[in-house]
């Protein structure tokens, strides 16, 4: 699946992607790792392929994402 998300829908090649959404492919949940923390933990950033793949950050790393989700927290 990672080549056909780099290749066929062109998202950039920044990490690791690792969630859908409901939107069936249209955006995604990645591990960036243009960006670390001072643990080496790629930060988490969400793409929208509808939109010439718009990158905005939802978290510092994947804990911080955990924790967001666990306590209900906008993302």
């Amino acid at each position: 699946m990672f080549d056909n998300w780099i290749n066929v829908w062109q998202y950039p090649n920044i990490g690791i992607p690792f969630g859908q959404t409901q939107s069936a492919g249209h955006d995604m949940y990645f591990m960036d790792f243009r960006s670390i923390d001072k643990n080496g933990e790629p930060r988490i950033v969400h793409i929208d392929n509808e939109c010439d793949n718009e990158i905005t950050v939802v978290a510092d790393n994947l804990e911080d994402l955990l924790t967001k989700i666990y306590f209900h927290e906008e993302i």
